[in-house]
């Protein structure tokens, strides 16, 4: 079994993350994460993160090897689970009224799904098939 509370919304590095994850559990395993998606106080809206150009954002994080949240959304996650072989077993979202306009989204968040832009945090369980 892996635990995680507000943790995955914190590595850069999502993709390997997943993977290892996934060469760690046995097939039966179970996965358990609970994800912040809010903005950390970096943006006066909870979901303003997603309206920072990338040129900005790479200002704000300068060179540190760790940064306090790494954007992802909600169904970023989900299709890594998805492709690193882990059925979704339980997917409880809470949702916010969002605080952006999908007009004002930074570019690489512009094709971002609805539901995304309401999720402010969700709790994940998946089984490793």
């Amino acid at each position: 079994m892996i635990l995680s509370q507000a943790v995955l919304e914190h590595g850069d590095d999502l993709e390997s993350t997943y993977a290892a994850m996934h060469l760690w559990l046995r097939a039966g395993g179970v996965m358990s994460h609970g994800i912040d998606f809010k903005s950390h106080n970096l943006s006066n809206k909870w979901n303003g993160i997603w309206t920072c150009p990338d040129w900005k954002w790479k200002l704000i994080r300068g060179n540190r090897p760790f940064f306090l949240i790494n954007r992802a959304p909600h169904s970023t996650h989900l299709a890594l689970l998805r492709r690193y072989g882990f059925k979704v077993i339980c997917d409880l979202t809470v949702k916010r009224e969002s605080e952006v306009r999908r007009c004002d989204l930074a570019a690489p968040f512009k094709t971002m799904d609805k539901n995304d832009l309401t999720i402010s945090s969700s709790y994940i369980m998946s089984v490793n098939k």
